[in-house]
């Protein structure tokens, strides 16, 4: 296969001016001073796209890889459609055990508080489930879990969730989708996690959360029996 190395070599390019983490864009560098052509293309021929709630991807470096870059960039398209539904958006971050899952979380956090926005963050991994319950809980207009439910270990993703704790369903989906699959690095604003906690926009999720959320559980168990 014939590669169009001029093109790829110029999105490996941009790629590698966006992209903060420099264990992502040490595998673009390489690559790209080796001239592998065919490894560039499998991670710059497309770019994950908003869809099913979320993005989920092989984590690496390039538009089509999970990485901070590309949770920015969707992260971003959230926040757009947040600040046009509610004057006073706030969304709680959850994560899992997968590898990058807590970089990721701040990430995205660290750009919704740059949009204003206001972001509970879990301070540890935690049960998918539970950021759903947190949702609802802290009464937020929407959340993030940070996780690529049962892909192979190699794969991570970003889950959103509207205000009654499920999956973002239509015509928010489609929203967020348009806004994110748009988004331009330019566009994407972030800010330190000093300044965004010193602003009292990003704030760790009270222990009572996890307190109610394992009283309910507990609750659920008894009553089945």
């Amino acid at each position: 296969m014939r590669y169009n190395e001029k093109d790829l070599k110029q999105k490996a390019t941009l790629y590698l001016e966006v992209e903060s983490d420099e264990r992502f864009k040490a595998e673009v560098q390489e690559e790209l001073e080796g001239g592998q052509w065919g490894e560039l293309y499998e991670r710059f021929y497309t770019t994950l796209s908003f869809g099913t709630a979320g993005i989920r991807g092989l984590l690496g470096g390039g538009t089509n890889r999970m990485n901070p870059f590309m949770v920015r960039k969707v992260t971003q398209g959230l926040a757009e459609y947040l600040k046009s539904q509610s004057e006073h958006p706030s969304v709680v971050i959850g994560y899992d055990s997968r590898h990058y899952s807590d970089i990721f979380a701040k990430e995205a956090a660290l750009v919704l508080a740059a949009n204003g926005i206001s972001v509970y963050l879990f301070p540890e991994l935690r049960p998918v489930p539970m950021i759903s319950y947190a949702v609802r809980c802290l009464k937020t207009t929407a959340g993030i879990a940070i996780t690529a439910s049962h892909n192979p270990a190699a794969y991570n993703g970003f889950k959103a969730y509207w205000r009654d704790g499920a999956q973002v369903t239509p015509p928010h989906d489609f929203q967020i989708a348009d806004r994110a699959n748009a988004g331009q690095p330019k566009q994407i604003r972030t800010m330190s996690e000093e300044k965004a906690r010193s602003n009292g926009l990003l704030i760790r999720v009270p222990d009572k959360v996890d307190e109610s959320y394992y009283s309910e559980v507990v609750q659920s168990l008894r009553s089945a029996d």
